[in-house]
């Protein structure tokens, strides 16, 4: 019987790559964590990116906070960051890549998180709340308790059955059909999932996205608490759906 893994072998090491202006890269084990720092205004905001994008869509919104200078992180499996560890990414792990950034340092600072970004945004001011300078969400994920991932990336059987999705999504449409017509999932979440489970090199994404950041469960109780006793001012937008 094989052994089971969380997370699929790497692949082959590339020729790394050469940063561009207003960009470098933060070691971390075997692995680096592209960051782009984007304006040079008096206020540093760290930005976290959702599923499937990268720092660079901070860009637009750099051109509109001509007071912010904006450091975005790739995250494991996006962008530019070259991820290759077995395991997961720890919490502590992305407060040093922060600590360690020549743009970020010992400096104060604000967070950005833009959906899945939210979970990273949440834990910062989870885990260093005395750095915070302000905490904006943005549809944010990480504010409610996801029971589904969870199961499949905390139990054995969630994790085989993420594997088996991975490999073949068939039943899993099937099951997701099934629950679009008894009214349990709406027509935005039915499309959105389908066409996240028919891509395969997206569905390898979101497994390899969801076991590498599974730590980033924010305790949001605590985080509250952290945001009444510093005095953190808190946006949170969100778009009709």
């Amino acid at each position: 019987m094989t052994p089971h893994t969380d997370i699929k072998e790497p692949s082959a090491p590339q020729e790394p790559r050469k940063p561009a202006a207003g960009e470098g890269y933060v070691p971390l084990r075997s692995s680096r964590f592209r960051y782009r720092t984007l304006g040079n205004g008096p206020r540093l905001t760290v930005c976290f990116h959702g599923f499937g994008e990268s720092a660079d869509h901070f860009a637009h919104l750099s051109e509109r906070l001509p007071d912010h200078t904006l450091v975005a992180i790739d995250m494991p499996f996006h962008g530019s960051t070259e991820w290759n560890e077995k395991d997961g990414l720890r919490i502590l792990e992305l407060s040093r890549i922060l600590y360690e950034c020549p743009a970020i340092g010992d400096r104060p600072f604000g967070v950005l998180g833009y959906s899945m970004g939210g979970k990273m945004a949440l834990t910062m001011a989870q885990v260093v709340p005395e750095r915070i300078t302000h905490l904006c969400l943005v549809a944010a994920d990480g504010l409610r308790w996801d029971p589904w991932h969870w199961f499949c990336t905390r139990t054995l059987p969630g994790k085989r059955l993420l594997e088996r999705t991975v490999e073949d999504p068939g039943r899993m449409l099937t099951l997701l059909e099934l629950f679009r017509k008894a009214g349990w999932v709406n027509q935005s979440a039915f499309k959105f999932v389908s066409h996240h489970l028919q891509d395969p090199a997206l569905r390898r994404t979101i497994q390899g996205t969801w076991m590498s950041l599974r730590e980033f469960t924010p305790d949001t109780g605590l985080v509250l608490r952290n945001v009444k006793r510093q005095g953190i001012p808190v946006c949170m937008v969100y778009g009709r759906y």
